[in-house]
């Protein structure tokens, strides 16, 4: 799935289900001369949550685990001004709800970070949303609850999200897939 940026708001229980889900986000952005930071993609808020955004120039994923435990993936350096492809790859151990999980960040194809996610949500995040270029709702980290919507400073192409290893559904398993209940 590709989205672009002004795709915000979209209520978790309508977004594609990446809880517990084997999942891969991949952005590309464009930074300016003097950097950017702010959020790219989000899923989820103060609660419970994911987001991949810039800090202070470095690409990072945040994973909240309903503000008990908190994971970081953060890469050793800013980005330079151009074009850059961010990405994450989110791998459970099991596909049982609130599984440990892997989660490795890369820039431009290299892996740059990882993280070990002890325990993951079973189900949903919350009354949150999908957002991109911006955390429209409550903050999923809470290092940038103070600074609104977060929105990011650069430039977005778009994000792509993949579901599982990559295979494309057939017809009934779309199917199957749109009509399971969370």
């Amino acid at each position: 799935m590709t989205f672009y940026p002004g795709m915000t708001h979209l209520p978790e229980g309508s977004a594609p289900k990446t809880v517990g889900v084997h999942h891969r986000v991949e952005a590309v952005v464009d930074v300016p001369e003097g950097g950017a930071e702010g959020v790219i993609m989000a899923l989820g808020g103060d609660a419970a949550g994911w987001s991949l955004f810039l800090w202070n120039g470095k690409p990072r994923y945040h994973y909240n685990f309903f503000n008990l435990q908190r994971y970081n993936a953060q890469a050793p350096e800013a980005l330079k001004p151009g074009k850059h492809t961010i990405a994450f790859e989110f791998v459970p151990d099991a596909p049982t709800p609130g599984a440990p999980a892997n989660v490795t960040l890369f820039v431009d194809g290299a892996k740059v970070a990882e993280t070990r996610i002890a325990v993951q949500v079973p189900l949903r995040c919350g009354a949150e949303s999908m957002d991109v270029g911006m955390d429209c709702r409550s903050p999923v980290c809470d290092d940038y609850e103070k600074l609104g919507l977060f929105p990011f400073t650069g430039t977005i192409e778009s994000v792509n999200l993949t579901l599982g290893d990559g295979h494309q559904p057939t017809g009934m398993e779309r199917l199957e897939l749109a009509t399971k209940m969370d």
